[in-house]
């Protein structure tokens, strides 16, 4: 005789008390500790999402928290790049561990105790077991969710990082509805693999419009339903960017980022210092 199942109300008190106990282990940490006193941070099945103008360095920081989480944290992180090779991304990576200019790097401008430096952090990382790169073959949610199935099998993937958002292949008749399909399915993988996801957007060119060309949350390219499923929205801004200071010293330039979308606590701006030549940041 078949039985009816009877449905459940969830147990409050103790799935309250289970995420006590797992809060500080499955916190997403990018060793950014102003960054974090502001938004907090983010959990698996949560979406991030990056945005800025080309050129502002979200790519770079994108590999910065990625290479800060790989080695404090001590778990797995893919990145999927549409933009650049699996190559390319090592060598910044690379150029940004060793602090030698990437420019130097491609031109072949390297001393023997630089190379020493490049090949010794090159072994290292290639040999972590936390990283993965993916490069422009994998364009599409099925293929990032197979890709990411794979990995999960070589160990539990935390950090899943998309660069960008808008070069993904989604379902629709125009952009708009192809953007809200990718921004919908991205926050649906995170919580399929109980991961953190980090997008980077492109903004709208309308920035470029106004006088204050600081982003807003209007200049997420394409849909309104970025903003909307997106659990953080991080915006980049380097106003020397737009005033090109002879004066300022690209080793050390000022880098705001602003926590503008919290979905659980406050909003604010941090300010990092960036090195351009290598794509470092620092406090």
């Amino acid at each position: 005789m078949s039985r009816v199942h009877k449905a459940e109300t969830v147990d409050l008190y103790k799935a309250f008390k289970d995420s006590l106990n797992s809060s500080n282990k499955d916190n997403v940490d990018f060793k950014f500790s102003s960054l974090h006193n502001v938004m907090g941070y983010p959990r698996p099945g949560e979406l991030l999402i990056i945005g800025a103008r080309p050129g502002m360095g979200k790519t770079a920081f994108a590999l910065a928290c990625l290479f800060n989480y790989i080695c404090c944290e001590k778990k797995k992180a893919v990145m999927f790049s549409l933009e650049m090779s699996g190559t390319e991304l090592f060598q910044r990576m690379i150029s940004s561990i060793s602090a030698i200019p990437l420019q130097d790097i491609r031109a072949g401008k390297l001393t023997d105790s630089m190379k020493k430096c490049l090949d010794d952090n090159a072994k290292e990382l290639a040999s972590s077991n936390y990283l993965s790169l993916y490069d422009k073959t994998v364009s599409t949610i099925p293929a990032l969710r197979a890709a990411i199935r794979k990995e999960q099998k070589k160990g539990d993937v935390g950090l899943v990082i998309v660069d960008y958002l808008q070069l993904l292949k989604g379902n629709g008749t125009n952009s708009y509805e192809k953007v809200t399909d990718i921004s919908r399915e991205l926050k649906l993988l995170a919580r399929e693999f109980n991961c953190c996801v980090v997008a980077l957007s492109q903004l709208s060119r309308k920035v470029e419009d106004r006088s204050d060309k600081r982003p807003q949350l209007a200049d997420l390219r394409e849909s309104g339903s970025i903003e909307q499923d997106a659990d953080y929205v991080l915006f980049l801004y380097r106003h020397n960017y737009y005033v090109k200071d002879p004066n300022v010293d690209p080793t050390n330039e000022a880098l705001n980022v602003e926590v503008a979308k919290n979905r659980h606590g406050k909003t604010g701006t941090v300010q990092l210092t960036f090195d351009l030549t290598t794509g470092r940041f620092i406090e």
